[in-house]
């Protein structure tokens, strides 16, 4: 019998890893913009202060696909 030891991820992994899964979520439609915002701000305000390009990087991409979901919506509210 092997033993396992648990792998030490960091506040910056575990919040980029957050932030990436919440996108996805927007993007499938699974979850609801205002789900996840309010899910991860926590997160973002503690990647603001670890890594701050990064924040930007996600930040800019959870932007995008919300604002493409929320189009969506749009769309088929007047069609």
């Amino acid at each position: 019998m092997e033993y396992y030891t648990k792998r030490n991820t960091s506040t910056e992994a575990i919040a980029v890893a957050k932030i990436e899964l919440g996108i996805q979520s927007i993007k499938k439609g699974t979850r609801t913009c205002d789900e996840v915002g309010s899910n991860l701000e926590f997160f973002f305000d503690r990647l603001k202060d670890i890594n701050p390009r990064m924040y930007d990087d996600l930040f800019m991409k959870y932007c995008i696909a919300r604002l493409e979901a929320e189009k969506k919506e749009i769309k088929e509210i007047h069609s």
